[in-house]
């Protein structure tokens, strides 16, 4: 006996993907927001390290392939890049050698992934922590909140241009 609704993957992929068109501002604040919950929860899910690393490497890829193929996305790399030209000539970097912009460049960026680094270890241990006091799944509720948090100010955003 077969259940009574069965969808076809090309069908239903076929339906998300005319949703995500129709409806930009929430299939954007949904991607995010699943994306982070997903990042922030996944230590009570997987144990082992290796198998985050792998799990959290899909997730970018699969974030990295759904802003890919927005509808304008070449715009926003461009838009993207004008900005920084914008923002080194106004900080004076941009009347500087080649090294030394490379040197800013990899010093900021150096910058960024070092606090992004403490963030990140901050908000583990946290929830290791609240692990190792007894309380039941700490990285899913944070991961909510932060998912939560993420998906309202994407679709914010999204409803804001």
């Amino acid at each position: 006996m077969e259940p009574g609704i069965r969808i076809e993957p090309q069908e239903f992929f076929e339906q998300v993907h005319d949703y995500s068109m129709d409806h930009p501002a929430e299939s954007d604040a949904l991607v995010a927001g699943l994306s982070v919950f997903a990042w922030y929860a996944m230590p009570d899910i997987i144990s082992s390290p290796t198998l985050r690393f792998i799990g959290k490497s899909t997730i970018l890829a699969g974030v990295g392939s759904y802003l890919y193929h927005l509808p304008g996305s070449d715009k926003i790399i461009e838009e993207s890049g004008k900005s920084v030209a914008k923002l080194w000539k106004r900080i004076g970097l941009a009347e500087q050698s080649i090294p030394v912009q490379v040197a800013a460049g990899l010093a900021a960026s150096s910058a960024l992934l070092w606090v992004n680094s403490l963030t990140e270890r901050y908000i583990l241990h946290r929830g290791e922590r609240k692990k190792a006091k007894g309380k039941k799944f700490p990285h899913i509720k944070q991961g909510l909140i932060l998912g939560g948090v993420c998906a309202l100010a994407v679709y914010a955003e999204g409803r804001r241009s």
